[in-house]
């Protein structure tokens, strides 16, 4: 009973991670479940459980009755080139197979890329289907791997590349599990192998969104919405476009990051840019940062402006590499300044795809700012 003392008490979990139908996601649907996928339930003009997303020069995103199944379907139409899209996010069995399968029509769909309307599943490896031109109600189906992901978002596009005009129509939409695999594993805990006390001073906070303390306190970074995650042109952008807002589109169909990257339409008699102001400059300060951006050959150059009253700085790019790729930027300020702006113009003819842009003060240390550094060492 002594040697039982000085044992090592062991306490082992196992737990079956086979992910059964009594052990559903803690949130939102069942496994498997695409809620309301043939837009049966409405109140007023809303679709339960779908959200309706419009680009800029939008499309118009309804319910209608013409359907495949029941009474409605979803529908989105536009006169003039527009995208929008119908998502709705479904939870998944990680480590399964699914099937799933929809129905898709269209009257007059014009894509400006020739990649027309579409039922994508976001966040899985599936080879997604178009439509142009006119279609009557059409079987779409895919089968996939969920690997260790636990849900994807259903997207009805009006077109899979940028734009499109006309008509199309989705129905009937929903999930099947093909297979699953389970699994076990196993925890052990050793009680006595104890650590020093955590001290009750310690304490833990998620700070991003803690007001200042990131964007535009410790963090370097100057640019907001470095990587165009709203459409220049939207009013939650933090871009301005000056010249013609008709040669500033937004790329779905190979974005950097994110759902769409935008792309100047560069051609000559007409200018075109992207502006961000109330940027803050000190004098005698140097700025450093890197642009990533993808050109068609007729592009001849890519300029980047740093400017502030009397003060202008340019960084010309005019040799490009293959794709997506990353450009140097150096700036020195004459001036302190709580208002300039920084420009991004080409010239040539093509389409200059923008990426990313971020520029910080050249004193940054490993991305955070100096100055604030200096001041939390003073607590």
């Amino acid at each position: 009973m002594k040697k039982l003392l000085f044992l090592v008490l062991v306490i082992t979990i196992v737990s079956s991670c086979s992910l059964k139908d009594n052990n559903q996601p803690l949130t939102g649907s069942k496994w498997g479940e695409l809620r309301n996928g043939s837009a049966e339930y409405v109140v007023s003009s809303e679709v339960l459980y779908w959200t309706p997303e419009s680009r800029r020069d939008g499309a118009t995103l309804f319910y209608d009755f013409d359907a495949v199944d029941g009474n409605k379907s979803f529908t989105i139409f536009s006169n003039k080139p527009s995208n929008g899209r119908w998502y709705n996010k479904v939870n998944l069995k990680p480590w399964s197979r699914y099937r799933f399968t929809g129905y898709i029509k269209t009257d007059n769909l014009i894509p400006e890329q020739g990649r027309g309307a579409a039922i994508r599943i976001d966040g899985m490896d599936v080879e997604t289907v178009h439509f142009e031109g006119d279609n009557g109600w059409t079987l779409v189906e895919y089968e996939f791997e969920t690997g260790n992901n636990d849900a994807a978002i259903v997207s009805c596009v009006l077109s899979l590349g940028m734009r499109a005009t006309g008509r199309a129509w989705f129905d009937n939409m929903k999930f099947e599990l093909l297979s699953e695999n389970s699994f076990k594993t196993s925890l052990s805990i050793d009680i006595e192998d104890r650590g020093e006390p955590i001290s009750e001073y310690i304490y833990g906070q998620f700070i991003e969104h803690l007001g200042k303390c990131i964007y535009g306190g410790i963090w370097a970074e100057m640019i907001r919405d470095r990587k165009f995650y709203y459409e220049p042109g939207d009013k939650r952008s933090e871009w301005e476009i000056h010249g013609n807002s008709n040669l500033v589109k937004a790329d779905n169909a190979d974005s950097f990051v994110g759902d769409i990257t935008p792309l100047l339409i560069i051609r000559p008699g007409d200018e075109v840019s992207l502006v961000q102001d109330e940027l803050g400059l000190n004098k005698g300060m140097e700025y450093t940062g890197r642009i990533i951006l993808k050109t068609d050959p007729g592009i001849e150059e890519v300029s980047v402006i740093l400017s502030a009253g009397g003060f202008e700085e340019e960084v010309i790019i005019d040799s490009f590499k293959q794709g997506y790729s990353e450009y140097p930027l150096h700036f020195s300020s004459e001036v302190f300044t709580h208002n300039a702006s920084i420009e991004i113009s080409g010239k040539g003819e093509g389409k200059l795809y923008l990426g990313m842009l971020s520029l910080m003060p050249i004193d940054n240390i490993d991305g955070f700012r100096k100055d604030v550094l200096s001041l939390l060492k003073e607590l």
